[in-house]
């Protein structure tokens, strides 16, 4: 296995708050990040001097930044320095997993001395919990796109944070489920709440088995943050098995410490403060059995000194091994290039992107122009190679985002359980049939029943509003469609939850309705 520096995310989550100093800052990391990038950490401090840029092998459409507190963070209003001046710029910031609105007040600025821009975002109610930036899809992508900063506003004024350390240590592990790069114990400080430390429950109930983590320099510590079992969704939580009891120990002396069973961080005091520790073992001692599964899981730990500043080890993660069939996909956005279709008026975009981490993003869009509603279907976890094809498991839910003239409603879907096998190859390369069948599915997508069309011409449109086919009922224009797809010859993306035509996006940029 290759090795890399785990501070990846791939996507925001919001989770249950707990006490603590509401500005903690308890993850601060970044999808992926350019060797020159400074650290998320840097960002959020006054006068860093460095910058993030995606460090993805295309231009970053879907890369991003993520930050969560360790409790609600009281603040009216989040503030993007970035070097993009358009004020109808295609990134997004979510407030809390909410799509937040960017303010048009007047009081954002830009400084051509410095090519500096600020967006502004109002927080609605008040608190944030977390934040996640997220580059958007555009044609020609994001080449040269730096931010610079990250400020949290009350009444106008940026707020003092409490940010982490960076503690370099390694981590090893008595036991790992496999697919191990899914499942390793350097997942325990990757700031990524759905990737967690899993115990191989075909070999072993749990009990006895450890994570230990040695420190380049020895630390002294007072206490543990804890995200107890897979927090990637509570139907995950249950179906996995948690840690009811852990022993922590520094080599010297023994500690058993109780975990709650439930979602969400918890702070953990030690009896004993540890000093000058060079490491620490943690073995479970008890756990709780999963609805589902046999595996044990541990997702997130963050370790406490004594003087209660919060420690992250950043630690080396395995990702994985190259392979012809996802190799030219990886760490690159694909982007739909089927949009809209005449018996169905509105957008219609998917975007996946396969990272070297061995994590997934896929999301599927939706814009009716007539309701204001905007609808994004997130599917989000882990990949692996198997044979000819990509697995893929996670999670997958709807945020829905209906705005009017005067408000802005968002929901989102409770997360469910998913696993696919994806097949991909390009569409010349398919047979005939396998062109028709594609073809059809796609046209479901874009348009619902085609039967609608009732025998009047219908069309299918692409990118930048051309038509790809046209006819008067189903057969006719999934015929079409195959023809017009196989002189655009894309990617042909073929599973029981994404049947889709894509290119790369920086190359055909967002079909979607600007909202």
């Amino acid at each position: 296995m290759r090795l890399i520096i785990v501070t990846l995310l791939a996507c925001a989550v919001s989770l249950p708050v707990w006490a603590g100093n509401p500005a903690n800052v308890i993850a601060a990391t970044a999808t992926s990040s350019t060797p020159q990038s400074a650290s998320v950490i840097c960002l959020l401090k006054p006068g860093c001097a460095g910058t993030w840029s995606p460090g993805s092998a295309d231009s970053g459409a879907n890369e991003g930044v993520y930050v969560q507190f360790e409790s609600g963070l009281a603040a009216d209003a989040v503030e993007l320095e970035t070097n993009v001046g358009s004020a109808k710029a295609a990134f997004t910031l979510s407030i809390n997993g909410a799509l937040a609105v960017r303010s048009s007040s007047g009081r954002e600025s830009a400084d051509s001395n410095t090519g500096k821009s600020v967006a502004r975002y109002g927080v609605v109610g008040g608190t944030v919990r977390s934040i996640f930036f997220r580059l958007g899809v555009q044609k020609g992508g994001w080449p040269g796109f730096s931010l610079s900063a990250i400020r949290f506003l009350k009444q106008g004024k940026p707020m003092d944070l409490q940010l982490p350390l960076l503690v370099p240590a390694t981590i090893t592990a008595t036991s790992v489920l496999d697919p191990v790069v899914a499942y390793q114990p350097a997942n325990l400080f990757d700031s990524r709440y759905d990737f967690a430390w899993s115990t191989n429950g075909k070999n072993t109930s749990g009990k006895g088995e450890s994570v230990q983590i040695s420190f380049n320099e020895p630390q002294s510590l007072s206490g543990l943050i804890v995200w107890n079992g897979y927090q990637r969704s509570p139907e995950h939580f249950k179906a996995n098995g948690r840690i009811t009891q852990v022993l922590v120990s520094d080599g010297q002396t023994t500690q058993s410490v109780a975990l709650a069973d439930r979602m969400g961080g918890q702070r953990i005091a030690f009896a004993t403060a540890l000093k000058n520790v060079s490491s620490l073992k943690l073995t479970i001692e008890g756990t709780a059995a999963g609805a589902k599964y046999p595996d044990v899981l541990l997702s997130e730990l963050r370790l406490i000194d004594d003087h209660d500043q919060i420690l992250v080890p950043q630690v080396r993660g395995m990702v994985p091994e190259g392979n012809p069939v996802s190799a030219p996909l990886v760490d690159r956005s694909l982007s739909s290039v089927v949009c809209s279709s005449s018996i169905a008026p509105g957008n219609f975009q998917r975007s996946l992107r396969i990272r070297a981490d061995g994590s997934f993003v896929i999301y599927g869009k939706a814009y009716e122009d007539e309701t204001g509603k905007k609808t994004d279907q997130v599917l989000e976890g882990n990949w692996e190679q198997r044979g000819s094809v990509i697995r893929i498991f996670g999670k997958r839910y709807n945020d829905t985002v209906v705005r009017t003239e005067y408000s802005q409603a968002a929901r989102r879907t409770p997360a469910s359980i998913f696993q696919s096998d994806l097949k991909i190859a390009r569409f010349g390369d398919l047979t005939p049939t396998e062109q028709q069948q594609l073809a059809a599915l796609i046209l479901t997508r874009v348009s619902g029943s085609a039967k609608a069309t009732s025998g009047k011409p219908a069309t299918i449109r692409g990118i930048g509003s051309q038509i790809l086919a046209k006819g008067s009922d189903e057969k006719l224009l999934a015929q079409d469609l195959a023809k017009g797809l196989n002189r655009m010859n894309p990617w042909a993306v073929s599973s029981p939850i994404l049947a889709d035509a894509m290119l790369p996006s920086d190359d055909i940029g967002s079909c979607e309705t600007s909202f």
